[in-house]
């Protein structure tokens, strides 16, 4: 079971529960279940399903507050052993492993005041404090929000500092396929429609795009985006889809609940692009895609989100499509909102854990330095090209241009 402690919040008495087993995140089901979980990485299953069956988890750390006549609060999170890339561009240089505690994105729910999310911070931050863990990482934190405030001046000297501001693009559900593509001039539309149509000319019935909803297709399902994802772009780069015991138990987890929503056109029975995405509490989250480079011609990525489109359209229960950090161009045409985010690192006020913060500080600062000359200065981009992984940073940092690109 959860333990349980009472402090005194403000002259009110708070119950403060800490769930460090599995059990003791059970015994917390009935008051999860009740709590405004807003993501899907937050929800009690998707959590414990991450903490059964990853090999980075040492165990959950789950803390609630309960108060008389006030709404339950959760912070959840779990300990981990996480690995810290250490970058000079997209080079690493070091991998250290750090014992971490790493709140769940969207892991902070009903604390709407500074002192609510102060004493679920403090509670968060135990592990720090007792040599358990050497960082707590609370990630993609709205920048301009008050968790972002609230977090960074919680932290005080022991925040790791440098760390860089990302877009996170958000839209509202298009009403049609026509609707989203208006977004485009008349040209673009055009071509775009030929193109689709000349696609299914070409391969006509060979031409299927499945769509993914049954438990039970879990292991097909897996296979064919294992067999595309080999053939993408990303996956030279570590990114994209990778089938391990967590994605399989995460996709088995995903289609019983509904959640999880994933297209995958083939070509005379043969996988060439998928697209996936997860449905909770009312937004559509954008997950990995990729398509076969040998279909690049066809334009196979960009027909199946088309369809992708097409189904969201008609789904009701979808008010809210988050397209995710990265400026990439396909986003443009959602007409999308954006908030600047980033992660607050606090580390524990040992050496070892001073040491580390300092080395990933003084990295930040190095890269923020070389970023900024990159697009202030041609001659500084050619230098900066030169570096081992130099030239993918620069295409990456021009494609940003965030602006205020660090805290």
């Amino acid at each position: 079971m959860a333990k349980t402690d009472v402090v005194r919040v403000r002259q009110s008495q708070a119950h403060v529960q800490v769930a460090d087993t599995v059990a003791g995140v059970e015994s917390m089901r009935d008051a999860w279940l009740g709590a405004d979980v807003r993501h899907v990485e937050s929800d009690i299953d998707h959590f414990l399903t991450v903490v059964r069956h990853s090999t980075s988890v040492i165990r959950p750390h789950v803390v609630r507050v309960s108060r008389p006549g006030h709404r339950v609060m959760l912070g959840i999170a779990r300990v981990e052993n996480r690995p810290v890339d250490l970058k000079i561009g997209d080079r690493t240089v070091s991998r250290p492993m750090v014992r971490t505690v790493v709140v769940t994105l969207g892991g902070i729910v009903g604390a709407e005041t500074p002192a609510e999310l102060e004493l679920l911070l403090e509670e968060l931050g135990r592990p720090l404090g007792s040599g358990e863990a050497d960082a707590l990482v609370m990630r993609r934190l709205d920048w301009d929000g008050l968790q972002c405030a609230v977090a960074r001046r919680w932290a005080g000297l022991w925040r790791v500092r440098g760390q860089c501001l990302e877009r996170h693009w958000t839209a509202d559900r298009p009403a049609s396929l026509d609707d989203h593509l208006s977004a485009h001039s008349k040209s673009a539309r055009a071509t775009m429609r030929r193109q689709d149509r000349q696609l299914r000319e070409k391969y006509g019935p060979a031409l299927e795009l499945r769509r993914f909803t049954d438990p039970e297709e879990t292991s097909d399902l897996l296979r064919d985006l294992e067999t595309i994802a080999e053939k993408t772009y990303q996956h030279g780069i570590g990114a994209g889809h990778r089938t391990c015991e967590i994605t399989e138990a995460l996709t088995e987890l995903g289609l019983r609940r509904g959640w999880l929503r994933v297209w995958i056109l083939y070509v005379n029975h043969a996988p060439v692009a998928y697209w996936t995405g997860w449905l909770y509490a009312g937004t559509f989250g954008s997950g990995t895609t990729g398509y076969d480079a040998e279909y690049a011609k066809d334009r196979v990525g960009r027909y199946t989100m088309h369809r992708m489109i097409e189904d969201l359209a008609r789904d009701d229960d979808i008010r809210v499509l988050d397209l995710g950090q990265g400026d990439h161009g396909y986003k443009k045409a959602f007409r999308p909102r954006q908030v600047r985010e980033t992660d607050v690192i606090v580390i524990a006020r040992r050496p070892r854990a001073v040491a580390l913060g300092v080395r990933i500080s003084l990295h930040a600062f190095v890269n923020n330095v070389g970023r900024t000359a990159a697009m202030r200065s041609s001659s500084a981009r050619k230098l900066v090209r030169a570096w081992p992984g130099g030239a993918s940073w620069v295409a990456k940092m021009e494609r940003r241009r965030l602006g205020s690109g660090q805290e």
